[in-house]
């Protein structure tokens, strides 16, 4: 059985999505998690779902933390992510300023 991976947008200036292992935490599109990034907890929404990375399965590190509800929905995360893209600026620092 594959894992569940979340794509996460964090709040880094770098234009990009970190994958990391879902671990025992059910969650869906704009749950806002708990990762360990650079040595430090950061806090991050999860903008995917899926069962594949372009990294190995085994270099990837758990979700330590999953909170209850969404903070961004469907129409939101669709504006923000079109902002974010249009004034190249990154998304998950979008996301977590809203």
């Amino acid at each position: 059985m594959l894992p569940t991976i979340f794509s996460i947008a964090l709040d880094v200036p770098l234009n990009r999505l970190f994958d990391y292992l879902s671990g025992d935490f059910v969650a869906q599109v704009g749950n806002r998690v708990v990762v360990p990034f650079a040595g430090r907890n950061l806090i991050g929404v999860i903008v995917a779902i899926g069962n594949q990375s372009e990294f190995p399965i085994e270099k990837l590190k758990p979700v330590r933390h999953v909170f209850d509800e969404v903070v961004v929905d469907s129409p939101s995360f669709r504006l923000l992510n079109f902002c974010a893209d249009y004034y190249h600026y990154p998304l998950g620092q979008a996301l977590i300023s809203t």
